[in-house]
């Protein structure tokens, strides 16, 4: 290895960059989910305060696919710098 190689780092870092990004998709959908769970066990006689009914009327679809394209995104654009 030259000392102006760097294709091994540049290896190493990528793998960085995929493995952070896939934990950060798999991790927040596994907090949505939690939280949707949640909802799906607060029954109408449940409390009636504010963060009840902001939970009841979220869309954890939305959430889902804005955070997965956002990891995807900084990933993408991490690489591209990269490479």
């Amino acid at each position: 290895m030259c000392i102006g190689d760097t294709e091994g780092a540049k290896a190493a870092i990528a793998i960085i960059i995929f493995s952070s990004a896939l934990y950060g998709v798999l991790g927040g959908d596994d907090a949505l989910r939690i939280l949707e769970g949640l909802r799906s066990d607060i029954n109408d006689n449940g409390d009636n305060t504010n963060y009840v009914k902001s939970l009841q009327s979220s869309t954890f679809m939305f959430f889902r696919v804005t955070q997965s394209l956002a990891f995807v995104a900084m990933a993408v654009t991490q690489l591209m710098v990269l490479f």
